[in-house]
């Protein structure tokens, strides 16, 4: 995830990424949010993001039962990543 949409969006500096059929799904927590802060993103083997802050889940368990959903399709591990900070 680019620091872009983390800055953007305001979102803590650590999500959960995950890869099917070439495309990139991240599920991220926004700062600044106590009700519902859990959001999703997604790429496309391009790299373009197709799906840009699809949602608001009160966890990331809600947020990854939506990624399975057929929409989706998502069926692979998600790992935690946390970003690089420029010094």
């Amino acid at each position: 995830m680019d620091n872009y949409l983390m800055n953007f969006y305001e979102l803590r500096d650590e999500h959960w990424e995950g890869h099917v059929q070439g495309c990139t799904y991240w599920i991220a927590e926004k700062a600044l949010i106590e009700k519902d802060p859990f959001i999703i993103f997604g790429a496309d083997p391009d790299g373009v993001v197709t799906i840009e802050a699809r949602g608001s889940f009160s966890s990331y368990r809600q947020a990854r039962k939506e990624l399975s959903h057929p929409r989706y399709n998502f069926k692979g591990r998600m790992k935690k990543v946390y970003r690089k900070k420029s010094i």
